[in-house]
């Protein structure tokens, strides 16, 4: 790991407005551009990743970089969703496996399969070429955007009001999956970027995520704690100014202000 990045961006984070700015553009859904591979193909061949990280660290030449391509297929496709790879398109879930909400009709998997096993794999050769110039990333798909690819997303929406019990026992499946993941990660000393979009205001209220998403969300940063793991981003978006209280309480401590606030809001976060 980067000592010089890794302190840079603590002094960041602790609101040191002076020290030289990280070169993070984040780039994860676009690999593909760095490989020859078209884009509803790529992300399934191990060569083939690290080419393309070798050559995004390379040109982009940015301070951290995150091993990751359709991040929010590669858990429920581990589970058993088909994943639908059509030319032109990008990859996507074919559909949800649970026509309700009973997790017990789902796997248990005690270790990383498939895809999960690739990446973390490609992100520990990455880790273990370019760990001493740049902070190397791995990704996991956070619990709720991962229920919503088992369970289909507008019910699971609704079911918030209507069924928190089954939200909370999906919930509580997704989280020990993850858990599993970031365990695998944070035993090579690497990094964890936690992904949770369809958590992303104002598709879920403030109430909503405090009661049915944040403690999934401390219990999964807990972890990432309890490894070493100094740097722990959430990636959530849409309007994260009116949960960005309870974002804080989470135990990450990278967080999203995504470019649908309004200038004058991310002014005043940041005075």
């Amino acid at each position: 790991m980067n000592k010089d990045v890794q302190r840079r961006l603590l002094r960041t984070l602790a609101g040191d407005q002076h020290s030289c700015p990280l070169f993070f553009p984040g780039i994860y859904d676009y690999k593909a551009a760095f490989s020859r591979t078209p884009a509803h193909l790529f992300g399934q061949d191990k060569a083939d990743l690290i080419a393309s990280l070798e050559t995004e660290i390379a040109e982009i030449q940015a301070d951290m970089v995150i091993c990751a391509y359709d991040i929010y297929n590669i858990e429920a496709e581990a589970l058993g969703c088909p994943v639908i790879r059509e030319a032109g398109q990008f990859p996507s879930i074919a559909g949800p496996m649970l026509e309700c909400l009973n997790p017990a009709d789902l796997p248990r998997i005690a270790e990383p399969q498939q895809r999960v096993a690739l990446f973390l794999e490609v992100t520990e050769v990455i880790h273990q070429r370019y760990g001493q110039q740049i902070q190397v990333f791995g990704a996991v798909s956070g619990p709720f955007s991962m229920a919503g690819k088992l369970y289909p997303q507008e019910r699971l929406l609704m079911d918030c009001l209507d069924n928190a019990e089954g939200v909370h026992a999906l919930m509580r499946y997704c989280t020990e999956f993850i858990r599993m993941i970031v365990k695998c990660y944070g035993q090579r000393g690497i990094p964890v970027v936690l992904f949770d979009s369809l958590a992303a205001p104002p598709l879920v209220s403030p109430e909503l995520y405090a009661r049915l998403i944040l403690p999934y969300h401390q219990t999964i940063f807990r972890d990432m704690i309890d490894l070493g793991l100094v740097i722990r981003p959430l990636i959530i978006g849409g309007d994260t100014c009116t949960i960005l209280d309870l974002c804080q309480e989470s135990g990450a401590n990278l967080l999203l202000l995504d470019y649908t606030i309004a200038q004058e809001r991310l002014s005043a976060l940041l005075e």
